[in-house]
């Protein structure tokens, strides 16, 4: 296992959602602070200091994180769970 995302693995994740599982505070901005619980989505790929990052919305707050961070705090939804959990928001 790698320490940085690949090119063809970050893009895999592109589009999926995702859970918090630990409260996060990103290590480069101590004002990008994330509550367990919450979902994202994985919206596009950033790139720092020449390391791919997940870039993910969350309630319209994008946060970028790396491999480590996202093996640490996050955990992908399934396909099924996700769409439920938007028909019961519609209805």
């Amino acid at each position: 296992m790698t320490k940085h995302f690949t090119k063809e693995e970050a893009i895999l994740y592109l589009g999926e959602v995702l859970l918090i599982t630990q409260d996060y505070q990103s290590p480069n901005h101590s004002s990008e602070f994330v509550k367990a619980g919450e979902v994202g989505k994985v919206q596009s790929l950033d790139v720092w200091d020449g390391f791919i990052k997940l870039c993910v919305d969350i309630y319209g707050n994008y946060h970028s994180l790396d491999k480590p961070e996202f093996e640490k705090h996050c955990q992908l939804l399934k396909p099924e769970i996700t769409s439920l959990k938007s028909q019961s928001v519609a209805t």
